[in-house]
């Protein structure tokens, strides 16, 4: 014999809104004109739909990161786009401890779509999740989430300029936003026509690459104003600051020529030289210094340097021995060591090798890893 109505639902572990209703509806009503056959058949019904279709699944509970100052390697699995399975990887050199998604893990929740870059400031980390058109900041020590910035278009870099503003890039915004780094909200823009990207800072000046223009763009920090631009054999692909805070600025093949480096001075704003790659392929990418910032790092189809002194593109390839997917890449500066990740089919968990002077080590990664970050 089957229990009464209320019994039935009592036992059906279930607080969705619906349930509810139906709860307290059949446990006031049922019993007043429905014939028995017809409630007995009712029973079953209510049985089965709210056991199979209103289960309430757990939330993963959050849980803290080990991190260890000096001692950590952030790492930006992109994921895949409009999926929404990016994830900020965490790694723990002092004990070689890899989380693989540390943002929800220690916030229950996903970080969105398509990380594509992170920067540390004022103690905290700001992530760029490119699709989801937003910023997630959270805590520098602890990574629990501070504050969400939306409103962003297509953000990519984020830039700090000063203590109090940073500088956000977008594809297809056709602006470079402004951010209150106090309030954590964009307060401007500045004009800008055409797929910002990557920016670095030199005495108050931005240098800014744009990938769908042969052109790097400059911004007076200042007043916020576009003041130049330099042309280039290609489009500007990547940028780091040198030793003597001029600029090195990648380019794209263009027409007969092949990709490469240029030198700029940074007070003269003129080119001093060009290096072209031998390889006319894969664009150069991921650009990084050197502790002493006296030479480059960068990416293509493999792991190059070039001296700040050097006019020659550098023949030898870090990663010579290794084979895979190259997507993205980063330099450690205290440690010099080389994190190169294999993208493979960009289905897969990437893998990461960290390249030594003398050994090469496999690491686990995410779903296209791409950047990292060392603090």
């Amino acid at each position: 014999m089957l229990p009464t109505f209320p019994l039935i639902l009592i036992r059906i572990n279930c607080s969705c809104l619906y349930c509810n209703i139906l709860k307290l509806f059949l446990t006031k009503f049922s019993n007043w004109f429905y014939p028995k056959k017809l409630k007995s058949i009712l029973r079953f019904i209510c049985l089965v739909v709210i056991s199979n279709s209103c289960s309430v699944k757990e939330k993963p509970k959050p849980e803290n990161l080990e991190i260890t100052p000096g001692n950590m390697v952030l790492v930006c699995n992109e994921g895949n786009f409009r999926w929404g399975n990016a994830s900020a990887g965490i790694l723990n050199l002092s004990n070689q401890k890899w989380v693989e998604d540390g943002f929800k893990q220690v916030n229950g929740r996903s970080l969105g779509d398509v990380l594509q870059s992170a920067t540390y400031w004022n103690e905290n980390w700001w992530l760029v999740v490119n699709n989801s058109s937003k910023i997630e900041v959270v805590d520098g020590q602890k990574f629990t989430a501070l504050k969400t910035i939306t409103g962003l278009t297509s953000p990519r870099f984020l830039l700090p300029v000063s203590n109090s503003k940073a500088y956000i890039s977008d594809i297809y915004a056709q602006k470079i936003w402004i951010l209150d780094g106090t309030s954590k909200i964009p307060i401007g823009s500045i004009g800008f026509k055409g797929w910002s990207e990557e920016m670095v800072l030199s005495e108050n000046k931005v240098w800014i690459v744009c990938r769908n223009k042969s052109k790097v763009f400059i911004i007076n920090s200042e007043f916020d104003q576009l003041t130049d631009s330099i042309s280039l054999p290609g489009n500007s692909t990547s940028i780091a600051v040198s030793k003597n805070d001029n600029i090195w600025v990648g380019f794209d093949s263009s027409g007969s020529k092949n990709p490469g480096i240029a030198y700029i001075n940074s007070k003269t704003r003129k080119i001093e030289k060009l290096i072209y790659s031998n390889e006319r392929g894969r664009y150069l990418s991921h650009f990084q210094t050197s502790q002493t910032k006296d030479s480059l790092f960068f990416l293509q189809n493999g792991v190059f340097m070039v001296r700040e002194n050097s006019s020659e593109f550098p023949t030898q390839n870090f990663a010579k021995n290794l084979s895979g997917n190259w997507y993205g890449m980063g330099f450690d500066p205290k440690r010099r060591e080389i994190y190169l990740s294999d993208a493979k089919d960009y289905q897969q968990k990437s893998r990461i090798f960290k390249i030594k002077s003398n050994s090469t080590e496999e690491l686990a990664g995410g779903i296209i890893s791409s950047r990292f970050y060392f603090w």
